[in-house]
């Protein structure tokens, strides 16, 4: 049945014809310790990837690439101790801030320091395009060890 995910019973299910063991999924973070930050614009450098099914994840780039046309449903999470910096970290699709006439996953960091950011957004995505994290406005700061993350899945 075309547009079911599993089944009663099931640990596989379909959606289209991608199976619920092939749909990619991925949990990216940053390895090392202490806070630090990095610059508007640029990715954060997710350099770990322990959950990445179907290796869609890249460390080296910080990207996740969308095998598939479909919906997927993208977080970011972080803690930080700076209290005097703005940003805005948001979801980049293909390198820009706009895609589908929307701004993807702002969060913003006000100059009192909220001490972490978390944003969540549903976008969909053509077989090849990429996202990434990056802040459009100030720096993002955040802590390494595991304590920034972003996660992904494909949903539909």
């Amino acid at each position: 049945m075309s547009g079911i995910i599993g089944s009663a019973g099931s640990k596989s299910g379909v959606i289209g014809t991608t199976t619920t063991t092939d749909l990619p999924y991925f949990t990216a973070h940053i390895t090392g310790s202490g806070y630090t930050s990095v610059a508007s614009g640029s990715p954060v450098p997710l350099n770990s990837c322990p959950i990445n099914n179907g290796g869609h994840f890249d460390t080296s780039t910080y990207k996740f690439t969308a095998p598939v046309e479909g919906l997927y449903l993208f977080t970011w999470s972080s803690i930080h101790n700076n209290s005097s910096a703005t940003s805005r970290p948001m979801f980049y699709v293909d390198g820009t801030t706009h895609h589908n006439g929307i701004q993807h996953g702002i969060s913003g960091q006000d100059s009192t320091g909220s001490h972490q950011n978390a944003t969540s957004a549903l976008i969909p995505l053509a077989a090849g395009q990429y996202v990434t994290v990056s802040s459009n406005n100030g720096n993002i700061y955040y802590y390494g060890g595991a304590h920034a993350s972003f996660t992904g899945c494909l949903i539909r």
